[in-house]
């Protein structure tokens, strides 16, 4: 049987650096949270700041949790729902964990 989810996380992942000023980005096709741990404390290789946090890596996982509890949860109420009626009303955004976890509504694509 499908798993059926409401949320859910699709698209490349990007690792951004905490520097506002510096605009460096690595994208993931699919990165694990155990993968992204690697990169705790590693330095940008544009400004030398740091990549990723312990503590935003903490907060990644922790709205990671929250993610899968509504997905394992509430994830049977699309069974009352067609396809085209969930393509519809999708929505992308995008979850940044870094000082607190900031979510933005994007465009469709």
């Amino acid at each position: 049987m499908k798993k059926r989810t409401l949320i859910e996380p699709a698209g490349l992942q990007i690792l951004t650096c905490d520097n506002p000023n510096c605009d460096f980005e690595q994208s993931f096709k699919e990165l694990t949270p155990e993968e992204m741990s690697k990169f705790i404390g590693c330095r940008c290789p544009q400004c030398d700041q740091n990549l990723l946090t312990k503590e935003d890596h903490e907060q990644y996982l922790s709205f990671l949790k929250v993610v899968n509890w509504i997905n394992k949860w509430l994830g049977w109420i699309t069974i009352f729902y067609s396809k085209k009626t969930i393509d519809d009303n999708t929505c992308n955004m995008s979850v940044h964990c870094h000082d607190g976890i900031k979510i933005k509504k994007e465009s469709r694509k």
